[in-house]
Parts: structure tokens; sequence; C-alpha cells
């Protein structure tokens, strides 16, 4: 994570399952928490994104690269994100 809004609980990589996690407790309901993400290919599928509970996010590209951020706008409470980490 870059940006946590709040505080952050965990976070890993599950390589066996090809998966990136994250768990937070928001502080506020006005800052988004944002992502790096090395090769945002891999969030084409917006299916592949579970949040929980669900919101609003974007992707934000960086300029001539295949890197961005992913943010996501505050709900209040825990949080919980799973996206993959490679096509």
């Amino acid at each position: 994570p870059m940006a946590t809004n709040g505080k952050l609980l965990n976070y890993y990589n599950d390589y066996p399952e090809n998966l990136f996690n994250l768990q937070w407790m928001e502080a506020d309901l006005d800052t988004p928490t944002r992502i790096y993400i090395p090769n945002t290919a891999v969030l084409k599928d917006e299916a592949g994104i579970q949040l929980n509970p669900p919101a609003d996010f974007s992707i934000i590209p960086i300029n001539n690269t295949k890197a961005g951020y992913l943010e996501i706008k505050p709900t209040g409470g825990e949080r919980q994100l799973t996206l993959p980490v490679m096509e």
C-alpha cells in the first residue's frame, strides 16, 4: 500500500494463489486508500478486484509506464482487498 486511510492491519502476497491481500481499518470518510500496482494490466478484469465492503475505486495510470495506482473510496470500518498479482 502506498497510502492507507486509517490503520493498516495486514497485507501479504499469497504466491500459491497469485493474490495480494490487504486489510485496514478506516479512520475517516474523506481520505482514499491508494495501492501501487506495478502492472495495471492485472486489473483489466475488474471482477478480479475483491473489495469488502464494496466501494467505488479508480485505476490511475502513471504516464509512460505499465504501473499505476488503485485508489479506493472510503466507506468506514474494517476493509479487505484481494487482487491478482500477475496475468
